[in-house]
């Protein structure tokens, strides 16, 4: 129930943070020249790419753990 839960988790995680790369690259191309919306755009983007790694270590620890565990589960 655990690693069907977390694998639900980590996807909508990755998901949003895919998303909100999307976005950020969008406000950076509709920026034009506006150095404040650029800075904003490029915090999102900064935000967005560690939301990412965030979710792959997620699912690397999960990964790890269960075959610590001996586990046979798998995503």
């Amino acid at each position: 129930i655990i690693s069907s839960t977390l694998s639900w988790l980590l996807a909508i995680l990755g998901f949003i943070a895919v998303i909100g790369f999307v976005i950020s690259g969008i406000m950076y191309l509709t920026a034009a020249g506006d150095e404040g919306q650029a800075e904003k755009a490029k915090n999102a983007m900064t935000y967005s790419i560690i939301g990412v790694i965030v979710a792959l270590m997620g699912y690397v620890i999960i990964q790890a753990v269960g075959a610590w565990l001996g586990t046979s589960a798998s995503f």
